[in-house]
Formats: structure tokens, sequence, C-alpha cells
């Protein structure tokens, strides 16, 4: 197996990286660092690295030429500034048709990519994978986009709109924003939405099926199918944290406005029939281990799809 990442850099991208690697495959990654991070690689010995945008078609198509790659997972987004719709246009549209064009060229044997739930915007919950989508951010809106040309690729194409996926090197998201804030003896704020969180460890197993050649293509949706409040998520996290009432700054909470919803839970039905897989580990087993893994591991800068800032 010889294996093309792009966003090799990334939570998703890296830990996939590392299982391949365990694995004896060939791995090449791409990164720009935009919001992918130098030290996810420390554990990557084996793997080539290669700086850069999947914006810049000679260095996509340089890559596939040295390759050759058998399967491809394309988990490069960008999603860091809701306002900066070029960036998002060059890397989450015309990177994905580089992509999709140089897979194309090699016949590769499985292209995978990575969409956001976001792209169903206001769709009622549960959401099944036949809901049309209704973007409401320039991120959601882009990945759209780039889902349309991995479908016209011709290719056996999977793509897996994701739900919250949280693991260790997690920096996106309520998860690693709250521990961080926490930790400081700062006051967090909450947004009262709920949302459906994956743990990585599952995700992995799913992933290890969509790699097989010969296996389902189309969209699918990946999730637990269950969903939290965030503040019920704040409070898993106070309880890792040890923290006791008193010892912290209480949270502000907050409905959502703008372009954040108020539910987000996606129906894993069809992957499961499809794959035969289904979830096992509970949120509040994810969370507790992956409070640990920031207690020994720290934070650092995080991100969000909705605030234009870094924390």
């Amino acid at each position: 197996m010889r294996v093309l990442i792009t966003g090799g850099a990334g939570f998703l991208g890296s830990h996939l990286a590392e299982h391949l690697l365990k694995k004896g495959a060939e791995v090449v990654l791409i990164d720009n660092f935009a919001t992918g991070r130098k030290e996810n690689l420390a554990n990557l010995a084996g793997a080539k690295f290669v700086e850069g945008s999947v914006a810049n078609k000679a260095l996509i198509d340089e890559c596939f030429d040295k390759l050759k790659p058998t399967h491809v997972i394309h988990s490069a987004a960008a999603f860091k500034d809701p306002n900066n719709w070029k960036e998002d246009i060059d890397t989450n549209v015309l990177g994905t048709a580089h992509v999709v064009q140089a897979s194309k060229r090699h016949d590769v044997n499985r292209l995978v990519y990575f969409q956001t739930a976001l792209a169903y915007g206001r769709a009622k919950s549960p959401i099944k994978v036949e809901t049309d989508y209704a973007p409401l951010l320039s991120y959601s809106i882009s990945k759209a986009g780039g889902e349309f040309y991995t479908a016209m690729s011709g290719l056996p194409w999977v793509s897996l709109r994701l739900a919250n996926v949280y693991g260790p090197r997690l920096f996106t998201g309520p998860q690693p924003i709250f521990v961080k804030k926490l930790r400081a003896g700062e006051a967090c704020t909450i947004v009262n939405t709920r949302r459906d969180f994956l743990d990585l460890r599952d995700f992995m197993i799913l992933m290890d099926q969509v790699l097989e050649v010969g296996a389902p293509t189309g969209a699918y949706n990946v999730a637990s199918g269950r969903d939290i409040t965030i503040p019920q998520l704040f409070d898993m996290i106070v309880k890792g944290l040890g923290l006791k009432e008193g010892e912290y700054k209480p949270p502000t909470v907050q409905e959502p406005a703008g372009e954040d919803l108020n539910s987000l839970l996606l129906d894993p039905s069809l992957t499961t029939e499809k794959f035969g897989w289904t979830p096992k580990i509970s949120v509040a087993d994810g969370t507790a281990a992956l409070v640990e893994w920031y207690k020994a591991n720290g934070v650092g800068e995080t991100f969000t799809h909705f605030v234009n800032k870094k924390s």
C-alpha cells in the first residue's frame, strides 16, 4: 500500500500516517502548517514529508508522480479564518480538484475525502446521509464543492461526513479550549448546543475498512449517532481535571447565534449497514482519556470554525 495523505500534519492525517506506517505502508504527507503542527510528525519516522499547499498543482503532480499512490486520503482543509474565502476556495475547492485529477491520472484504488457535517447546515437532526446540503459557512460551502469534485472522479471514492472526531493531538473545537482556560484559571464561554462526538479509536477501525480495495464507495456519515450538550461536555472535562465547585470560575452559557447550529447529530445507519461498523467508546470514557492526554502534553494554540481568532 502506497498512501498519500494531504493535511498530514493535522489531527486526523498524522494519526492515520502513524497507523498506516505500523501496518507497513509507504506514506507521503503533504501539509502547509496552516493549522497542522510540526510536532505531530514526531512519531512518523519512515514517512516522507512535503511542505506545501494542495493549491499548488505542480507540487501535487510531483508528489503523485514520485509515489504513484495506491490510496489517497484527502484530509487537508482550510478553516481557521471564516472571512478568508479565497483561502477556503484555494484549498478546499481548487486543491481538491488538483488531488482528484492527479488521483485519476494514477488510477488510485481508493480515494478518501474527509467532509464536514457542517455542510448539512440547519438540517433537522438526526441527519441522514441523503439529506441535501445547505452550508452556511465559507468553510462548509467550499468543502461541499470539494466533495462534488471527488464524486465526479470516476474512481472508487468515499466521502466521510464527519461528526466531531476527538483524541490526542486535537486542537480544534471545545475540548482543548475548555482544558486550556480551566487550567489557566480563566472563565469559559459555553454555547448551549448539542453535538455528536466520536472517539478517534472508533474512527480508526472504520478507516481500516474504508481503505480496503473493493470496499463500498460513496458518501457516509461517520458519527456515534448519540449527541450531548456542550454544557455536559464541559462538566465531563471539569471532572477529568479533578476540579470541584469553587475551584474554577463559573462559565458563561450563551445560546447559539449567527451560523452556529443548535444541534448537529448525524445518522450513521448506512455506514453501519455497509461496513458493519458500530462505535463502542462512550463520550464520557473518551473525554476522560483525552483530558489525561492534555494534562500530560498541554494544549497550546487552538482554532475554531466560528471565531476569527486563535486562542
